[in-house]
């Protein structure tokens, strides 16, 4: 979500056409829908905790690639990546709510984690053009790429 708003800045940085810029949050929407729906059932298998924990090193590593990109093709695979990881993430964070909690309490659980994600929308894309504006559009992924105590 973040990028939406830098996207301008993104196309002069790296001489990306405005008419396929767009390109680069379908891309990332695309993976998320994709792979929530597949790491619900690979987590039956392999279990939730271990894919949380795969999902994190995937997110970690798909941020810090932010910091490398210098073209359109090579920013699209990062976002293919990142949006793969945060498929696995959003997919077995429900899958984890639905195993550890209660019948009862699995709403409120929910909308937690649901609030969360809202709240780092709130807070994050904000700051995110800040520090796009101040130190160039990578830097945000790069901060995001530092793995959480929650990780």
């Amino acid at each position: 979500m973040i990028i939406s708003p830098i996207l301008p800045q993104i196309g002069d940085d790296l001489g990306i056409a405005d008419a396929v810029l767009g390109t680069l949050v379908t891309a990332y929407s695309l993976m998320v829908g994709m792979f929530a729906i597949l790491s619900g059932p690979v987590s039956d298998r392999i279990g939730r905790r271990r894919i949380l924990l795969i999902g994190c090193a995937a997110m970690t590593v798909a941020l810090g690639l932010h910091g490398l990109v210098d073209s359109y093709v090579s920013f699209l695979v990062v976002r293919v990546f990142t949006g793969m990881a945060g498929g696995v993430l959003s997919g077995a964070a429900v899958s984890y709510i639905g195993d550890y909690f209660p019948y009862e309490r699995r709403g409120w659980a929910t909308g937690w984690v649901m609030s969360g994600a809202a709240f780092g929308q709130i807070v994050g894309i904000p700051m995110g053009i800040v520090m796009a504006e101040r130190w160039g559009f990578r830097c945000s992924s790069l901060c995001g790429s530092v793995p959480s105590p929650l990780c």
